[in-house]
């Protein structure tokens, strides 16, 4: 059950940061790449790939709480795209 709510709670918090990301201005950009999406999911993959690694190879960390970085805040801050 504590895995739902990390998920939940990640999830939470990466669409809110996604939200806040749309915000973000490039010196007035206005060309047809959408240059917020491309650095959120690029800042997503990133940041996976480190808490993964952390996790796994560095730092034991609780199992319940990955699901919840990687699912859910990773999950809902780049729309798994």
């Amino acid at each position: 059950m504590k895995t739902y709510v990390y998920i939940g709670a990640g999830g939470f918090a990466g669409a809110v940061i996604r939200y806040l990301a749309k915000g973000l201005a490039f010196g007035g950009y206005a060309g047809v790449l959408p240059l917020q999406t491309l650095a959120v999911n690029a800042v997503g993959a990133f940041l996976l790939a480190l808490i993964l690694t952390v996790a796994l190879e560095i730092k034991e960390l609780d199992i319940g709480i990955l699901p919840g970085l990687s699912a859910g805040l990773l999950g809902a801050l780049t729309t798994f795209s």
